[in-house]
């Protein structure tokens, strides 16, 4: 299977897709060593946010990622660390980027079942693509072959 992060920016932050995109990579570095990362970043909404999709099979031994609650707040903090070390906002428990609070029962996390859904969906997903590319790809090459296939731009 695989792993799947966001991180997401406020639509008034200064951050341009590259300085993203190098969020993305150090993120990838630091928590998936070891394992095949697509990074992608893109606009779908008003606001510029990372997509990283790992392997969850380890290229280097074989072995499977599994990340547990104390892994996934630890990246949190890690993330939250990074975002003001380069002065960008940090959102609030419970609360929207803008500071306004959440509706009990707000869904506010990307999850499988939204991924099925786009993935049977007939218009056409970068997301989705990325995440069944990453899925489908036995070796790396593959998933270059799949990606340039969907016509996507792999850079160094």
């Amino acid at each position: 299977m695989y792993a799947h992060i966001i991180i997401s920016f406020h639509k008034d932050e200064k951050i341009s897709p590259e300085e993203a995109l190098d969020m993305g990579r150090e993120f990838a570095d630091k928590f998936f060593s070891g394992y095949q990362s697509l990074i992608g970043v893109h606009q779908d909404k008003d606001h510029l946010h990372v997509h990283i999709v790992t392997n969850s099979v380890s290229y280097i031994d074989g072995k499977k990622l599994h990340q547990t609650k104390h892994d996934l707040e630890k990246q949190k903090k890690y993330t939250n660390k990074v975002c003001l070390e380069r002065g960008l906002k940090v959102t609030e428990k419970g609360k929207h980027f803008d500071g306004t609070a959440m509706e009990e029962g707000e869904i506010v996390v990307w999850s499988k079942d939204k991924y099925n859904l786009i993935k049977n969906e007939t218009k056409k997903s970068y997301l989705a693509e990325c995440a069944i590319a990453v899925l489908e790809a036995t070796k790396t090459i593959m998933l270059y072959l799949i990606l340039f296939v969907s016509s996507y731009y792999i850079g160094s």
